[in-house]
């Protein structure tokens, strides 16, 4: 069965795609905390605060009104994408997550660390972390903080202007808002443009990453179980032959070698137009796995996905994957 599950969001000729991984090697760690957006000015911050949730975890914070989900990472931004806040979640212990955030490790990825917190969120023993970021349009200020236990760790960032005192402590006030309740549903669907009907077909929604979903039956991310993905394009692409582009993406797809197609077929749901394919490739071990992808467009500037996996029992699943495809419906 596939390791990752492709969940690309932008243009289909830069080849910027984003990788919803089953499991995170912890030396990705790094470069996930230190990842870069771009911030705000004050106003984006002086407004009402309400109590929202990271999509497919059980933790919110406080933020202005009108953040929106930024689709191309578990997160928020305001003020047209200025100003960021987002999660990520990383399967190494808290304790260890935390003792990577020192002057050496930080100033390695062209930050200099300002000041370390001890703070308490939610009952749980954490700290605050503050960065200062150069970047080419000046100097920024990141906030960083962790949850969790010694199964994983979450590390939520917050990124804002260091030349606004008050955005920057507007931004220290929203990180330290950060809870986690372990009776929330985890509210998968929240971050996602589309409705999929999964209900009957033993399918349920794993994880969140960059506008999509990733779902599995049975065991969560069990090697060769079934696995289904969902996705949206999260920015505009530029689409001049559609039928390329789903041979594209379907050819794109990580883990898998020697992939055949065995028809192509034009597809119609919630009234955009697609293609669905049935192809066969080898997975790691030389085993047979069957691929099921529907690409359907918005125009020219948008695209809908879903691809499906099964290491046996083709025939069944070739038939569900095609079944919940067509449930597609955009929000």
């Amino acid at each position: 069965m596939v390791k990752n599950a492709l969940v690309c969001s932008d243009n289909f000729n830069d080849g910027d795609c984003i990788f919803a991984a089953m499991s995170i090697n912890r030396f990705f760690l790094p470069f996930l905390l230190f990842l870069v957006f771009n911030c705000s000015t004050h106003s984006a911050l002086a407004q009402d605060l309400s109590r929202r949730q990271f999509p497919g975890t059980k933790i919110t914070i406080l933020l202005p009104s009108d953040f929106e989900h930024a689709g191309r990472y578990n997160g928020f931004q305001g003020d047209s994408g200025k100003v960021s806040v987002m999660i990520s979640s990383v399967p190494t212990s808290l304790e260890l997550n935390l003792k990577a955030f020192t002057p050496e490790s930080v100033k390695k990825q062209g930050g200099e660390l300002v000041q370390v917190e001890d703070v308490t969120l939610s009952g749980i023993k954490s700290k605050l972390i503050e960065i200062r970021q150069p970047m080419k349009q000046g100097e920024y200020r990141k906030f960083v903080t962790l949850l969790g236990d010694t199964g994983g760790a979450n590390v939520i960032s917050g990124f804002v202007p260091a030349d606004d005192a008050k955005a920057v402590a507007a931004m220290k006030s929203m990180m330290l808002s950060v809870q986690y309740d372990a009776k929330m549903a985890d509210n998968f669907w929240e971050g996602v443009s589309f409705t999929l009907d999964t209900k009957s077909s033993g399918f349920t929604p794993e994880k969140y990453s960059a506008g999509g979903l990733i779902f599995s039956r049975g065991e969560k991310y069990k090697k060769d179980q079934p696995m289904l993905v969902a996705a949206s394009s999260v920015r505009k692409i530029n689409v001049k032959d559609t039928r390329e582009s789903c041979l594209k993406r379907l050819n794109s797809l990580p883990g898998l070698d020697s992939i055949e197609v065995k028809s192509i077929q034009p597809i119609e749901i919630d009234k955009m137009q697609g293609y669905e394919i049935e192809a066969y490739a080898l997975d790691d071990k030389k085993d047979k796995v069957l691929i099921y992808q529907a690409m359907i467009f918005n125009g020219t500037e948008q695209y809908y996905l879903v691809v499906g996996t099964a290491a046996a029992s083709f025939s069944e699943y070739l038939s569900l994957y095609k079944s919940i495809a067509l449930s597609l419906k955009r929000k």
